[in-house]
C-alpha cells in the first residue's frame, strides 16, 4: 500500500475510531490512555476485525434419489393411456388438455428427484430448479425450456415406468401413496405436470397445471427425463 492511500485509510479509521468512543469515557481514562502510547499501541495492535459470516449455502431443491433408463417408446392415443385394471382413476382433464396423440420418444436416461423442502415445494420452484432459473421467471419461459432441455414425458412413457414397478423392477416410483410427478405437455403448447400414485393396490393419475400452486412435501419425487444432476 503506498504512502497516500495509507494516510487516507488511517484519517479513515481514526474518524471511525473517535466516533465510537464510548459515551462514559472520563476525562482522567483518556488522559491514561495518552500518557501512556506504548501500551495503548500495544492494546490496539491485539484487535481483530470481526470475522465474517459466510453466507448459508441454500439448500437444495431436489435431490437424486436414483436413475434409471428408458428405451424408444412408440406414440400411443392419450385416450387409451392410463387405463385398464391397473389405474383406478384417471383424471378428465388428461384428454381435454394433452394432445389426443402422444407421439413417439427415444431413449433417454431418466433422474428421479427427492423434494427436500418441508414445507413444500411449488411446481414452478420445482421447474426453476430443474432449469437452474430464478422462480420470478414466467411459465411460459419455464414450459418451453423444459420442452427445449427434454425433460417432459409422454404418457406411455409413464404407463411403461409404472409397468415395470409392477413386474417388480424398482424403477424409484413411490409406490405407498406418495404422488410420483412428471412434467407434461399440453396440446396449446404449455407444460402441465401428471401426478401419479398407487395406494389401495392400484394406480391413480391428476394432472395440474404448472402454475399451481399447491406445496408438496418432501415424500414426494420428481422424475426428469436426460437428468442424472446429483442435486437441483
Amino acid at each position: 500500500m503506498n504512502a497516500k492511500a495509507y494516510d487516507k485509510k488511517t484519517a479513515a479509521f481514526a474518524g471511525f475510531v473517535i466516533q465510537n468512543i464510548p459515551a462514559d469515557l472520563t476525562d482522567q481514562e483518556m488522559d491514561g490512555w495518552m500518557d501512556n502510547p506504548d501500551a495503548t499501541k500495544k492494546f490496539l495492535s491485539g484487535f481483530k476485525p470481526p470475522a465474517s459470516v459466510a453466507p448459508t449455502a441454500k439448500p437444495p431443491t431436489l435431490v437424486l434419489y436414483k436413475t434409471t433408463s428408458l428405451g424408444d417408446i412408440e406414440g400411443k392415443k392419450t385416450g387409451k393411456c392410463l387405463t385398464g385394471k391397473r389405474w383406478a382413476y384417471r383424471d378428465g382433464d388428461i384428454d381435454r388438455w394433452l394432445p389426443g396423440q402422444q407421439p413417439a420418444q427415444t431413449a433417454c436416461s431418466v433422474g428421479i428427484y427427492q423434494l427436500q423442502n418441508p414445507q413444500g415445494t411449488t411446481f414452478r420452484e420445482m421447474a426453476s430448479a430443474t432449469l437452474a432459473v430464478g422462480p420470478g421467471t414466467s411459465l411460459d419461459l419455464l414450459g418451453k425450456a423444459l420442452k427445449e432441455q427434454g425433460r417432459t414425458f409422454t404418457l406411455s412413457a409413464i404407463e411403461q415406468l409404472v409397468e415395470r414397478q409392477e413386474s417388480g423392477e424398482d424403477v424409484g416410483l413411490r409406490t405407498d401413496g406418495w404422488a410420483n410427478l412428471f412434467f407434461v405437455e399440453d396440446e396449446d403448447g404449455s407444460v402441465s405436470v401428471l401426478s401419479v400414485r398407487r395406494y389401495g393396490g392400484r394406480w391413480r393419475a391428476r394432472v395440474h397445471q404448472l402454475g399451481h400452486g399447491r406445496r408438496w412435501l418432501a415424500e414426494y419425487r420428481l422424475l426428469l427425463r436426460n437428468s442424472d444432476t446429483p442435486t437441483l
